[in-house]
């Protein structure tokens, strides 16, 4: 729609929605006395900005200007609120100092002054816009606030008052009225200002506040009076396409693509404003969701001639929702029972049937050809869909402000009906190897219902984590509109193609690269070209073949990954969150799991569809209109292939290996299963590692699903779970890509495989700054079901999954364990591995004993660590049995190890106590502890009794 273009028949019909919106405005008593306060001011606040824009046309100082409208903008009263959107966008251009600042100071001069016709004003919109575009970076300043900035000062002006100032909320306004399909507010401006004028003439201005208090008050004042009409209008277009095979012309085509914007626009405002009204009557977890403007995604197909609104419980396409539907024929509002087999929508009507309240029936889904989508029937179901309400006969329903009350009313009816059609759901899913109740495929998925049913219990699904990834789909959804393309939101655009939010595409440095590149205008193009990528009417395989062959999109590092993001942010009925063709977790690995032909060889964008296409068919049924469920159950299957079949409990088996009771490792093996952490401490060379490393293999042979990493002092968080990495790009230069830490991939790999243990080894766990390396971690080692938000990542969600097991080491001849943080030590259960004590106490008499080893060495070991722990006060410098486990102890390496292992850790400790040295060099303690002492005696017999007691255990 252009300007001038503002038809006598469109007009009419918003004439009579404003007026209801104006009605409700006027009674709301609230919003009229804000308005009188606001209007007590504004010819002060006017007169004031008057004076700002004639002392910039006499001495031109961008600079001066600015400061003066930042000050007047802090004064109460009617333009209080440009401060934020408004000024922002002034301080970005006044702020610019380089060469193009004469010029953009030029452009603004004139730009604020008042146009004297709708085509001057366009000119000066497009002199600011010429003048801004040199300095524009990652999409700022706004090309889309430009429109709303002139527009305030020529709204003061008293002596022309046919400006009324586009304020956001009337953009947005236009646009979810369905009035305007345009993205570009300097489009939107002259249409906005006829629509002001021919509404009301006197006062234009108070269009806009009444549109402002349709988007922030009262979204509901009643079904606009000439919705009926539109449908009948776009009802004739559709039959006439029907038959033609297509529409006559452009022009005719057009108007079917306003009127569905103008039937989708209204449902939208109502089915958002009485939200929370549905979910307060109903006491049921509602969202809302409306249809596409087309009666199907394919491009030769008409534009819809009817328009519903959806107020589903969860579970997508075939969960119950309450629906409000309007056609030619009138307006119906019931319960839609969702998608299943006619078996079971012929049982369930049956059921129904018994608790219609007075006036409900039944009512026919006819072809959208027929013209009209609803055929009103008895008490008696026939077939098909099931919708099941009230109906009201032509525009009965339609400009009645109490509309809305009677229809929460009528929900509240509707709670046995709603619980009928989801017992009946429940039902179909519930029998394992079927196809969950749903037939919206021929595929048979008969294989895979039970593998679905294992995965919404065991992963499981769906929870709070991936409900956060729908509202970040939904995010960024908004964020490529037709309409937000025109001033894209380019921070939130890095996010979507950056993060893991829905997906993650993988590292972008190149993409990123290129974008903070990019001149003004070549990223006005990309938006451009974004727009007819993602919306274009040419069939989605043809728009992306012309992306990745750089036809349009040409910017380097935009890749497959990301252009299919793209798609499944924006098309999630259509396209699934997996990203990539090939690879170990590509489209191609997924088809051949699921037992689905590859697609043949051919251009990368139709075996990217094709592919697609194939698993989303197969797994629609299973999982109806919720593709991220069907991505996370593709990739859990692959997981579930991957995982090796344990059948034998191998830490059972480590006892006799590792020469510790069995009744020690089964206790360790609980501590692990109860707290998902634990911690060995002890001397060193004690088998704190070597034991550790053991029992994760046996918890989880596969090595992929366990990794060991070792603490330092420089250790950091960015190490450990994810920081930013340098990078050479394809061109040789230095970059910076976030890159995930051994910790981060293993969650992933444990969110992937929830019923498979993954095992996290971390040595010398006490020698890094623990709460620096763990940061936000640590809350989330104590509240394994709750989520964070990283330090690098703060728009996602991080948790740290059931199935990851933590495995500490800790040597405390390094530092206390008394030193260890407290919440730490909260966190973890910390097991001791002591030489003199516990499980530990016989291990090196068994093992010298079991290799025929000399057995007196475990004698002489103990008798010095006795002396050790009295004078040193304590038993955490021991030595440790690891030095002596070798099958090759002769007099010469028993010698070189006390003599370049043992001794000169006693030496440090005892620095400066020479006697006391003296007597822990290997000629004495060989003497006093060697073959034939008595302690070598005592540990004989010790040994005998260990031996007794394990065999007990």
């Amino acid at each position: 729609m252009t300007t001038g273009s503002l038809g006598t028949v469109d007009f009419e019909r918003w004439r009579r929605k404003y007026e209801l919106i104006k009605q409700a405005a006027r009674a709301h008593s609230r919003t009229m006395e804000e308005w009188a306060a606001i209007d007590e001011t504004r010819a002060t606040r006017c007169a004031e900005v008057r004076a700002l824009v004639d002392r910039f046309q006499a001495d031109g100082s961008l600079a001066d200007f600015r400061t003066g409208v930042d000050a007047w903008s802090r004064t109460e009263g009617a333009f209080h609120a440009f401060r934020g959107y408004g000024l922002m966008w002034l301080n970005q251009l006044a702020k610019h100092d380089g060469d193009h600042a004469p010029a953009i100071a030029e452009a603004l001069r004139a730009g604020v002054q008042t146009p004297e016709s709708v085509p001057e004003a366009i000119d000066k919109l497009e002199r600011v816009e010429s003048a801004m575009a040199p300095i524009r970076a990652s999409g700022q300043p706004a090309a889309g606030r430009k429109a709303f900035v002139l527009s305030l000062f020529w709204s003061t002006d008293p002596s022309d008052d046919t400006w009324p100032c586009l304020w956001p909320s009337a953009a947005d306004g236009l646009r979810r009225l369905g009035w305007t399909r345009s993205w570009d507010n300097d489009e939107i401006y002259p249409i906005f200002r006829e629509v002001s004028l021919a509404l009301e003439p006197a006062d234009p201005h108070f269009v806009e506040r009444c549109l402002w208090f349709l988007e922030k008050r009262q979204g509901f004042v009643g079904l606009a009076p000439g919705l009926r009409e539109t449908c009948v209008e776009a009802s004739d277009l559709l039959v006439a396409h029907s038959r033609n095979g297509a529409y006559l012309d452009e022009d005719q085509e057009s108007r079917a693509k306003d009127l569905a914007s103008q039937l989708t626009g209204e449902m939208k405002l109502t089915v958002s404003a009485m939200e929370t009204g549905m979910r307060d009557a109903t006491g049921l977890e509602l969202t809302t969701a409306l249809p596409q403007l087309k009666t199907s995604f394919d491009a030769s197909k008409p534009y819809r001639a009817d328009t519903y609104g959806n107020w589903s419980t969860p579970g997508g396409m075939d969960a119950p929702s309450l629906r409000l539907w309007a056609t030619r024929s009138g307006v119906a509002f019931g319960v839609h029972a969702g998608f299943m087999t006619q078996e079971t929508a012929t049982n369930l009507a049956r059921e129904i049937e018994n608790h219609l309240a007075p006036q409900q029936s039944f009512f026919h889904l006819q072809r959208h050809d027929s013209g009209d989508r609803l055929a009103r029937r008895s008490s008696t179901y026939e077939s098909g869909e099931i919708f099941v309400g009230w109906w009201w006969d032509d525009d009965a329903a339609l400009g009645d402000p109490t509309l809305g009350t009677d229809l929460v009313e009528k929900a509240a009816q509707l709670g046995p009906v709603i619980e009928l059609c989801s017992a009946a759901q429940r039902r179909a899913t519930s029998t394992e190897g079927t196809s969950a109740g749903i037939v919206t495929s021929t595929v048979d998925t008969g294989w895979l219902a039970g593998r679905a049913q294992t995965f919404r219990k065991q992963r499981p699904y769906p929870t709070d984590k991936d409900a956060i990834h729908q509202e970040r789909r939904s995010e960024f959804a908004q964020a490529m509109t037709a309409e937000a393309l025109g001033d894209l939101d380019f921070a939130l655009f890095r996010k979507m193609y950056n993060g893991n939010g829905y997906g993650a595409p993988g590292p972008q440095a190149r993409l990123n690269r290129s974008f903070n590149e990019i001149a003004a205008a070549e990223l006005d193009k990309f938006c451009e070209e974004l727009r007819e990528f993602l919306w274009g009417d040419e069939p989605v395989e043809q728009r992306l073949t012309r992306a990745l062959d750089r036809e349009i999109l040409n910017v380097k590092g935009l890749g497959e990954s990301v252009l299919m993001k793209m798609l499944a942010v924006v098309h999630p009925d259509r396209f699934l969150p997996i990203f990539p063709l090939n690879g170990d977790m590509g489209k191609e690995a997924v088809l051949e799991r699921l037992e689905l032909a590859i697609p043949p060889a051919g251009h990368a964008a139709a075996r990217q569809i094709q592919a697609n296409d194939r698993i989303r068919e197969l797994l629609e049924p299973l999982f109806p209109g919720d593709a991220w469920a069907q991505g996370q159950f593709a990739y859990w299957l692959m997981r579930e292939a991957e995982s090796p079949a344990v059948e034998e409990d191998l830490v059972a088996g480590l006892a006799d290996r590792l020469l510790v009771p069995g009744v020690f490792l089964d206790e360790v093996r609980d501590l692990l299963e109860e707290r998902k952490q634990i911690i060995f401490y002890g001397p060193p060379g004690t088998g704190k590692t070597y034991i550790a490393r053991e029992l994760a293999a046996a918890l989880q042979p596969d090595p992929l699903r366990r990794r060991t990493v070792q603490f330092h002092p420089s250790t950091s968080y960015e190490d450990f779970f994810e920081g930013f990495r340098p990078r050479l790009d394809e061109a040789g230069a230095m970059t910076y890509e976030l890159r995930k830490g051994p910790l981060a991939l293993l969650v992933d790999k444990a969110e992937s495989d929830p019923t498979t243990p993954h095992v996290l080894l971390i040595d010398e766990i006490n020698r890094a700054n623990l709460p620096r390396v763990l940061g936000e971690l640590l809350f989330l080692l104590e509240y394994r079901k709750e989520f964070v938000y990283t330090t690098y990542r703060p728009e996602e969600p991080f948790q740290l999954p059931d199935n990851l097991l933590i495995i500490g080491t800790m040597n405390t001849a390094d530092r206390s364990i008394a030193m260890v943080d407290s919440a730490l030590r909260r966190r973890f259960h910390f097991i001791p591995f002591m030489p003199h004590d516990g499980p530990l106490s016989g291990v090196l008499h068994k093992y010298l004993d079991k290799h025929d080893g000399p057995t007196w060495v475990a004698g002489l070991v103990n008798a010095v660590n006795e002396r050790l722990r009295v004078e040193l006060k304590g038993p955490h410098l021991q030595i440790g049995h690891s030095h002596f486990m070798r099958t090759d102890l002769d007099a010469a390496v028993l010698q070189r190890i006390w003599t370049y292992g043992v001794y000169p850790m006693i030496e440090d400790q005892l620095y400066g106590r020479e006697g006391l040295l003296e007597t822990f060099t290997w000629s004495s303690v060989l003497k006093d502890y060697g073959p034939g002492s008595a302690a070598a005696a005592e540990t004989s017999a010790e040994a005998e009794a260990l031996a007794i007691d394990d065999q007990a255990h």
